[in-house]
C-alpha cells in the first residue's frame, strides 16, 4: 500500500496502473477540476478502482459533485451521538448484514456526532445515513461501475478525520463495512451479460431496450440486434421489448465476476393499429390545420394536422392512450383511448376557440376552473392593446387602474362584448375602481371572519335552477362585500350569517346583444376561490352568470308608463322635502332638474315612488323618468316647487340688561 499527500495528485496520476485500488480520503489540494478529471480518466485507462470517501468538510465526494455532476448534491451536518447506515440491498459489502437492517457506524457518546452523504446519484445507492431519532440523512454508499473490471464506489461518512476514524468513534461494524467495500473494490471485475434480440423470422431488431429493473439499468440494441450490460454476481430477471412486439423476460444466474452470460431474446410481433381522425372548430365546423396532437402510452409521439384538418399515428400496440389538442386560440383538449387487438381507432374533435377573457386572473385559477366546466376561458393581460373583439365575454376579476378599467368598458361597449365585473372584501379592487367611473356608485360594505355568505335569490335567470329563496355561496368566515348606487337592475341581497349586507348582484343591458353583470363576491385573490372557500351553489351560481352574460339577448321590452306627480306644485320653507308619484311597479324613477340628476329610486311593488330632495332656497321645475332596458320616459307633468328661505324667528326670552358684576357676595 502506498501513500500519497493531497498535493501530489499529478504524480498519483500517472501510477495509476500501478493498483488495483485508489482510496480517496481527502479532496485533492490545491482544488483543480483538471487534475482531478485527470485522475479520473488515468483510472479508467488502467481499468483502477477508485473510492471516494467524505465527512464534514470538503471531501472527495464534495469535488465529485462539483467536477462530473454526479452526485448532483452533497450535505452534512451533526446528530445526537450517533450515526447508522441502513442497508437498501443485500450486497458483498454488506456481508453478514440484512437488508433493512439498521448499522451504528459513527458513535459520540459524549456529544453530537458529525456526518457527510450524498443526493441524486446516477449510480447504484446500496445505503443511506439515519440518525437515532430515525431522520433521514441522505445516501451513504453507492457504486457505479466504470468497466467490465473497475468500478467508482462512494462511502460517505467514512473519511478519516477528526470527527471519526478507525480508532476514534467508528464502531467495529463501520470497519468491517470499510474492510468489505475496499476488498470488493480491488476484486470488482463485474460480469456481462450479452446477446441478441431478432424477431420471430430471426432478424436482428435494433432499438430494442434490454432492462434489469432491480438495477434500474437498461441498455438497447445496436444495429445489428446486439446489446451488452455490467452486472454483479447475482440471480437477475432481464427483460427485452420493442415497440410492436410483445416484451420477453428470463431469469439469469451469474455465478462469479468476470463471467459472461449469454441470454438471446426473440420477441414475437404483435397487431398494429392506428388512430386516426379530424380536428375541427366547434363554432364553424371548418378543418383546423397545424393543431398539435401528442400520443402518449408512456412514450410519446407527436403529429399535426394537415389542411384538413387530419391526423394520424400507425403501428401502434392494443393498450391505453392518451390523445392531448393543442392549438393556439384554443382550449386544450385531452382524450383517453383504449386500442384493442385489431381495431383502429378514429377520434375526431372538435376544438372550442377561447371565448371568455379573464383580466387580472389570480394564478389562472378562475379561467382554470371555467376550463374545467367546458368553458373556454383564457387569462389575459389588461395592459396593452386589448383584442377583445375575438371574446364572447370579458371577466374582471381584477382592474384597480381606473383608466385602465375604463378602457376595458369603452371597448366592450364598442365590440357589443358582455362584460362580468367582479369584487370582495379589500382596499381596492375592481368596484373601488368603478366608483371613479359609475356616478354614485360605490362599495357598500364588506367584511370577513363572520359567517357563511349566502344570497337571496330573485327573479333572474341566473336563480332559475335555485329551489330556495337563499343560498349558501360562501364559506363560514369568507371575505365578502356589497355595492350601492348603481343605476342597472339590482338584487340579490347578501346575507352573512343572519344579517342583510346590503345587493350583490345588478345589471345593465349596455346593447340589445351585451350586458355588464356585477358580482361582488367572486373576486378570486390568496384568501377565496373555487377551491377556497365557494360553496358548491356558489360554484353553480358563478357559472349561471358567466352562462348568461356570454349569452345575452335582450327580450323585447316595451317602454315604462311615463311616472305621474302625486303633486304637481308645492312651495316649501324645508330645505329638506319629500316628492311621490307612481309608475310601473319595480321601475328605476330618476328625477331631474334641467338637464341635472337630483336622485335616483325604485319604485315598490305597487308602483308608488318617495324620495327625500335637499334643495337650496329657489324654484325649481321637476322631472321624473322611468327606466327600464327598452328606454326612458318621462313624466309628462312637471311638478313645479318653490323652496323659501327659512323665516329667522326672535329669540322668545326677553332681553334684561344686568348690572356689572361688581361687589362682595357673601
Amino acid at each position: 500500500m502506498s501513500e500519497y499527500a493531497r498535493n501530489q495528485v499529478e504524480q498519483l496520476t500517472e501510477q495509476a496502473g500501478d493498483y488495483e485500488v485508489i482510496i480517496m480520503n481527502e479532496a485533492p489540494a490545491p482544488a483543480s477540476e483538471q487534475a482531478f478529471q485527470q485522475l479520473i480518466q488515468a483510472a479508467d485507462d488502467a481499468e483502477t478502482s477508485l473510492v471516494f470517501l467524505s465527512q464534514f468538510g470538503a471531501s472527495p465526494i464534495n469535488a465529485l459533485r462539483d467536477y462530473t455532476g454526479n452526485p448532483s448534491s452533497t450535505s452534512q451536518g451533526f446528530v445526537a451521538n450517533t450515526v447508522r447506515y441502513e442497508v437498501a440491498e443485500e450486497h458483498p459489502i454488506f456481508a453478514g448484514f440484512e437488508e433493512g437492517e439498521r448499522i451504528d457506524v459513527l458513535h459520540n457518546a459524549s456529544g453530537n456526532q458529525q456526518y457527510a452523504v450524498f443526493n441524486d446519484y446516477d449510480g447504484q445507492v446500496i445505503a443511506s445515513s439515519v440518525g437515532l431519532e430515525q431522520q433521514e440523512l441522505g445516501s451513504s454508499i453507492g457504486y457505479e461501475f466504470r468497466s467490465s473490471n473497475h468500478v467508482h464506489l462512494l462511502m460517505a461518512g467514512l473519511a478519516s478525520s477528526t470527527y471519526g476514524h478507525p480508532n476514534h468513534r467508528w464502531t467495529e461494524d463501520a470497519k468491517t463495512i470499510f474492510i468489505n467495500g475496499i476488498r470488493w473494490a480491488s476484486q470488482s471485475a463485474s460480469s456481462e451479460i450479452v446477446g441478441v434480440v431478432t424477431d420471430e423470422d430471426g432478424e436482428r431488431l435494433e432499438g430494442a431496450t434490454v432492462r434489469i429493473n432491480a438495477l434500474d439499468r437498461q441498455t438497447v440494441t445496436n444495429e445489428e440486434g446486439e446489446y451488452q450490460l455490467s452486472v454483479a454476481a447475482g440471480d437477475y430477471t432481464i427483460r427485452a421489448e420493442r415497440d410492436g412486439y410483445e416484451y420477453e423476460e428470463k431469469q439469469v444466474t451469474v455465478a462469479s465476476n468476470s463471467e459472461s452470460v449469454e441470454v438471446n431474446f426473440t420477441l414475437q410481433s404483435l397487431p398494429v393499429m392506428q388512430v386516426a381522425g379530424v380536428v375541427t372548430d366547434g363554432t364553424t365546423g371548418d378543418s383546423l390545420q397545424e393543431v398539435s396532437v401528442v400520443l402518449d402510452n408512456g412514450e410519446t409521439r407527436s403529429a399535426e394536422t394537415n389542411a384538413g384538418g387530419e391526423y394520424v399515428f400507425e403501428g401502434l400496440v392494443a393498450g391505453s392512450y392518451t390523445l392531448e389538442f393543442h392549438k393556439e386560440g384554443y382550449m386544450n383538449v385531452i382524450r383517453e383511448i383504449t386500442l384493442e387487438d385489431g381495431h383502429d381507432e378514429t377520434v375526431n374533435v372538435e376544438l372550442s376557440a377561447h371565448d371568455v377573457a379573464v383580466v387580472g386572473d389570480y394564478r389562472g385559477e378562475l379561467s382554470t376552473f371555467l376550463q374545467q366546466q367546458d368553458i373556454a376561458a383564457v387569462p389575459i393581460q389588461a395592459d396593452g392593446e386589448l383584442n377583445v373583439e375575438a371574446f364572447d365575454l370579458v371577466i374582471v376579476n381584477e382592474a384597480t387602474d381606473v383608466a385602465q378599467l375604463q378602457q376595458i368598458i369603452d371597448l366592450t361597449d364598442a365590440a357589443n362584448v358582455s362584460l362580468v365585473l367582479l369584487d370582495t372584501w379589500g382596499n381596492s379592487g375592481t368596484f373601488q375602481a368603478l366608483s371613479e367611473i359609475f356616478d354614485g356608485f360605490h362599495r357598500d360594505e364588506q367584511g370577513y371572519g363572520e359567517g357563511a355568505v349566502s344570497i337571496q335569490t330573485k327573479d333572474h335567470p341566473i336563480f332559475a335552477s335555485f329551489a330556495d329563496e337563499q343560498i349558501q355561496i360562501l364559506a363560514e368566515g369568507s371575505p365578502y362585500a356589497t355595492f350601492t348606487g348603481y343605476e342597472g337592475t339590482v338584487g340579490g341581497q347578501v346575507v352573512v350569517g343572519d344579517t342583510e349586507r346590503g345587493t350583490g348582484f345588478g345589471y345593465e343591458y349596455r346593447s340589445q346583444s351585451h350586458v355588464h353583470v356585477l358580482l361582488s363576491m367572486f373576486a378570486v385573490n390568496n384568501m377565496t376561490g373555487p377551491e377556497r372557500g365557494w360553496a358548491t351553489d356558489g360554484k353553480e351560481l358563478f357559472l349561471e352568470a358567466v352562462t348568461w352574460a356570454k349569452e345575452a339577448e335582450m327580450d323585447e321590452v316595451p317602454l315604462p308608463n311615463a311616472p305621474v306627480w302625486k303633486e304637481t306644485s308645492g312651495e316649501y320653507r324645508e330645505r329638506s322635502i319629500i316628492v311621490e308619484g307612481t309608475a310601473d311597479p319595480n321601475t328605476r324613477i330618476q328625477i331631474y332638474t334641467g338637464e341635472e340628476r337630483l336622485e335616483a329610486v325604485y319604485s315598490d311593488e305597487h308602483g308608488v315612488f318617495s324620495t327625500r330632495l335637499t334643495l337650496a332656497p329657489g324654484e325649481y321645475v321637476l322631472h321624473a323618468e322611468a327606466v327600464n332596458e327598452a328606454g326612458s320616459v318621462r313624466s309628462d307633468d312637471e311638478m313645479v316647487i318653490t323652496v323659501l328661505p327659512a323665516i329667522e324667528l326672535p329669540d322668545p326670552r326677553p332681553r334684561i340688561k344686568m348690572p356689572p358684576h361688581n361687589g362682595i357676595v357673601t
